[in-house]
């Protein structure tokens, strides 16, 4: 079979190297939250659905920025975390 031009100009997928590289870092025995795909485990914690449920301030009429999703940061990460996209 062959791939159109199109098709092979498309990106890897991001959600796929990363969950590649949590399970890499797993391998090499570093301790790893993934965030990369699939489903948790566990029951998301009560602030959080609350919080997200919380719609942003809209009333600047201007495009969100980080600060608008404040009340999101229910929890710290240590300085050594690794935060992809």
């Amino acid at each position: 079979m062959r791939l159109s031009d199109r098709a092979l100009r498309l990106a890897p997928s991001a959600t796929l190297e990363v969950v590649a590289k949590a399970k890499q870092l797993k391998r090499s025995g570093k301790p790893v939250i993934s965030f990369g795909a699939g489903e948790p485990d566990f029951r998301s914690p009560a602030a959080a659905i609350l919080a997200a449920a919380t719609p942003p301030d809209l009333s600047a009429g201007r495009q969100l920025l980080s600060e608008d999703f404040e009340h999101l940061r229910w929890f710290d990460l240590p300085a050594s975390a690794l935060a992809t996209p």
